[in-house]
């Protein structure tokens, strides 16, 4: 796992150095450039397969005509190698990068198909006068870039691009107003304007005056008809297969087990391929609500691992900086702090660690999936009937302190159902839906542009079911720009490779043709994925409620954060973003506990502090929080 960076029409020796130098957490291992006239590629290696010195980035060809700087794993890049040397390529490292370069010089671009891992590239053929640049199937691995018709600029992580000063900052108020929407901003946009994500499965192509965007690969989660004991069976081969090619190394594996049932399915065919016990990794908290050591410590006594527990007190003042600074863009999935603290307790243990990431969004098991067996009753009813019903329910208040509020999931139910079926998803997901009108000030509203972010992919579902409808939105937004974008962060902010079995992209085909009664069944969510863990895991583990890592926010916002809270509504105040006396009337319906604001009010600090450091200051490294106010 590594940080790449480069330009293209630009004449500068030195820039280079300082991009690369800013992905120094991502590769601490070595570096190294690439310069030939207007063309620039730097790199930093986290040294994973072939420790040698041959294995060092930017690589070339044989004659020097085609260099790659490349950051991620090809887990199938042994058998490649195998059929390229068939073919009368020779190899000089037992890396998978020399591998991309072959497969690119025999296929060009096609050779993306032959690729299963997680990856993010930039290819300089000099020969055809271009950069191949290309990116994951399901998003894994990052990456930005910046074009003005003449300079195109790339790297890893946002904060290399801005570290150029070629261009001038300027602020995207829609992708700021979708991150308030949704915790997150939806690819292929940023917080800047003119700096953008390469999407998944896209791959980019620059020449001399132009940039050309293709997708390599895509889902049709139209069914096929086979039995679910079929289903499961395929499953259980494909996972099998998936883990053991993910656990070629050259250095430690572990595994990241939460007591759920991803990692822990994960964790338990693991132990079945290796001799010797599997080093296992789980965080704890001192607060009992949001700890989960017990469930993980019952699976790693199963499986006979190795067996870490790392306990921590969360302290969320100074360690959200450095989370954000990781993120390089306003974030504010609370579960990012939990994983933060568990990759910095990991870091020297192993190198290289398995996750459960995938199995949600692939085998539907978030609650919001529910309304697939809601709507099958709710429509059912006379409209005189959902009218009463709404009335009851939407007029009705309820604060409590704890991550599923029932009240909150019925009402946004039925304030989305008259929507059209693949808008209610989009819109149940909404924070701020409902604080439009007062809370943003006229200059926000009067620069937030008016085009549907979701546009390309909802095109794309009209013959989907309903379920794999959400499904397909959620894999090709919230999977890629939230959950990988935090297993991203925040291992690689500590050099850590993390590796997700689930999101082979074999799992990923075979997921989108399970019909959708296979993986909900009734209110049970995930039905398929259980079912195929049933013969590796105790029953407890499959039958328990899905908990997930979540912090004592309403906590947080009552003491630790109370201050920074009304810094921040003066901040975003002085932005013309937000109205100050609109966020203390929020406020006090919080702390009066007529209506839970807890995650619009994360959002806003997280919103804030990243436009302390991107916007008014560029820091090198993540500043203390008193820095910043």
């Amino acid at each position: 796992m590594c940080g790449i960076c480069g330009y293209y029409g630009i004449k500068d020796d030195i820039t280079i150095k300082i991009m690369t130098k800013l992905l120094e957490h991502r590769g601490p291992d070595s570096f190294g450039y690439f310069l030939d006239k207007n063309i620039a590629l730097g790199h930093r290696r986290l040294s994973i397969i072939d420790l040698s010195e041959k294995g060092k980035q930017p690589m070339s060809n044989e004659d020097g005509t085609i260099w790659i700087t490349y950051n991620g794993e090809i887990y199938n890049f042994q058998e490649l190698r195998s059929e390229l040397e068939e073919q009368g390529h020779k190899f000089k490292s037992n890396t998978d990068t020399e591998v991309i370069i072959h497969a690119y010089e025999e296929y060009g671009e096609d050779c993306l198909q032959k690729f299963n891992g997680m990856f993010a590239f930039c290819i300089y053929d000099s020969n055809k006068k271009r950069l191949f640049l290309a990116r994951d199937r399901l998003g894994k691995k990052p990456l930005y870039y910046y074009w003005d018709g003449k300079r195109f600029i790339f790297a890893s992580e946002l904060k290399s691009i801005l570290a150029t000063k070629f261009f001038k900052k300027e602020l995207d108020y829609t992708s700021l107003r979708n991150f308030l929407s949704y915790n997150y901003i939806i690819n292929p946009y940023t917080p800047f304007r003119n700096i953008y994500k390469l999407s998944p499965a896209n791959y980019l192509i620059v020449k001399k005056d132009s940039l050309e965007i293709n997708e390599y690969w895509d889902l049709d989660f139209r069914e096929q008809y086979k039995s679910k004991e079929m289903y499961i069976k395929e499953l259980t081969s494909l996972l099998e297969d998936s883990i053991k090619i993910r656990q070629i190394s050259d250095v430690p594996i572990g595994a990241f087990l939460s007591g759920g049932l991803d990692s822990s399915l994960i964790v338990s065919l693991m132990s079945k391929i290796h001799s010797e016990p599997i080093k296992t990794f789980t965080i704890g908290f001192e607060n009992e609500k949001f700890d989960e050591t017990k469930y993980a410590k019952m699976v790693a006594q199963h499986c006979n691992s190795d067996h870490t527990e790392f306990k921590v007190d969360v302290d969320c003042i100074n360690v959200l900086p450095k989370v954000i600074w990781a993120f390089d863009e306003p974030y504010s999935d609370l579960s990012a702090i939990p994983i933060y603290y568990l990759n910095e307790k990991a870091k020297g243990k192993v190198k290289v660690i398995l996750t459960g990431d995938g199995g949600d969004e692939l085998f539907a098991g978030y609650k919001r999936y529910l309304p697939y067996t809601f709507d099958k009753y709710y429509y059912k009813f006379p409209s005189f009937i959902r009218k009463k019903l709404a009335l009851s329910i939407l007029n009705r208040q309820e604060h409590k302190n704890k991550r599923y509020n029932l009240l909150k999931y019925a009402q946004t139910y039925i304030s989305t159902s008259d929507l059209p079926e693949d808008q209610r998803h989009i819109e149940r997901m909404n924070w701020f839906s409902n604080l439009n009108g007062d809370l943003f000030t006229g200059f926000f509203k009067s620069k937030i542009e008016n085009h549907d972010q979701f546009a390309i992919y909802r095109s794309k579902i009209t013959s989907f079911d309903q379920l794999s409808k959400m499904q397909y939105l959620d894999i090709k937004s919230f999977l890629c720009d939230d959950i990988l974008m935090k297993s991203d962060r925040m291992s690689m902010a500590h050099s850590i490779e993390l590796r997700s079995p689930m999101l082979d992209f074999r799992i990923a085909e075979l997921a989108s043709k399970i019909p959708s009664r296979f993986k909900i069944k009734g209110l049970k969510v995930k039905h398929i994925l259980s079912e195929t863990a049933k013969p590796f895991l105790p029953k407890e583990t499959i039958e328990r409620k899905k908990q997930g890592m979540w912090m004592p926010l309403n906590d947080w916002l009552k003491n630790d954060l109370s201050d920074i809270l009304e810094k921040t509504f003066i901040g975003l105040d002085k932005r013309k973003l937000m109205d100050k006396k609109q966020l203390s009337k929020m406020l006090q319906k919080h702390h009066e506990k007529k209506v839970d604001f807890s995650v619009q009010l994360w959002s806003l600090i997280n919103l804030e502090i990243f436009l302390k450091m991107y916007n008014d200051n560029f820091y090198n490294k993540p500043p203390k929080i008193n820095n910043l106010f």
